[in-house]
Parts: structure tokens; sequence; C-alpha cells
């Protein structure tokens, strides 16, 4: 929202018009679970909305999949907040730095199907931080809710970064 309001120029009508307009990419991102399958929907709607098109068809399948930084913070998190949960001590840092390297490893190698960069982490989650079967089952179904929140947001955003850089570049050239 903060990004479209900045589009608007801080304007509340044109603000409300960008996130209406928007909202078919955000909505399949939501049903698809995958941004790669919106984004045919997220050019169509952005390139309605800004001055250069070119750009927008350039920026948007270039950022489709940066929600995946996102997931390398967010599903590390989630692990920690999963081993207090159910009592285990914490990782040492030299241990978590372990986990982090391989799970940013794997999280940027596996193919970005719904739900599918969880279940490769499942080993990574059980050698590193000691993760039983109940705690991978959680942390999936965790996963799984918040998959198309994420997705739908990234979509949202990417549009707006877009309709952003389209307009300085408007202004460059």
């Amino acid at each position: 929202g903060f990004w479209f309001i900045v589009v608007a120029r801080v304007r509340v009508v044109p603000w409300l018009q960008l996130i209406k307009n928007i909202l078919p990419a955000g909505i399949m991102g939501f049903s698809t679970m995958s941004s790669m399958a919106a984004l045919p929907v997220t050019i169509s709607v952005t390139e309605h909305q800004g001055e250069r098109q070119d750009v927008i068809r350039a920026v948007l399948p270039t950022t489709v999949n940066i929600h995946l930084v996102g997931d390398s913070i967010g599903i590390p998190l989630m692990a920690l907040a999963l081993i207090s949960t159910f009592g285990h001590a914490l990782p040492t840092p030299e241990v978590f730095f372990l986990f982090s390297t391989f799970f940013v490893l794997y999280k940027f190698s596996v193919a970005a199907v719904p739900g599918g960069g969880i279940i490769v982490m499942r080993p990574i989650l059980q050698q590193y931080l000691g993760f039983n079967n109940e705690m991978s089952s959680i942390i999936w179904a965790l996963y799984l809710l918040f998959v198309p929140l994420f997705t739908s947001t990234n979509g949202m955003g990417n549009s707006a970064f877009a309709l952003l850089m389209s307009r300085v570049f408007h202004y460059i050239a």
C-alpha cells in the first residue's frame, strides 16, 4: 500500500484507483500461489497504469520471484519460533549459519511450486535444527497458509515497483 501511495503522489483517490486496478494481479497470485502464473495478469494490469510499457515489461519478469528473499528470512524465523515452542534449545550461531547457508542455496535452486520449497527444506530442518516429524508438518502447514498472502503482496508490490520505475524512466528519457 505504501508504494502505491508514492505512485499516486500521496493522493487518496488515485491511490484507491491504483489498488482497484492492480487487484486482479493480487487475486491471481493469491489463487494460484505462483507469481510466475500471475505474471501475465500483473503485466497487463500494470501496463494500463504506467507511462512506459517497455520498462514495465522489463521490470516485472525480473522481480517476479523476489519474494524468495523474504521467504529466506521468514521461514528460518518461523523455524526458530517452532523450536522455542516445542521446548528445544536454540541452535548455536555456527549451526544456524550452516543451516542458513544451505537453506538459501536450496531455496534458490528448487522450482518455485506452491509448498515445494518447504518440502525440500525438511532434511535441512531436521539435520541442523533438530526438527521432528510433527515440527516439519507444522512448518509446512504454516507455510502453505502464508504462501497465498506472500504471493499476492509480491505481485502487487512488484507492480508498484514497475510503475515507479516507469515514472523514473519517463522523466529520464
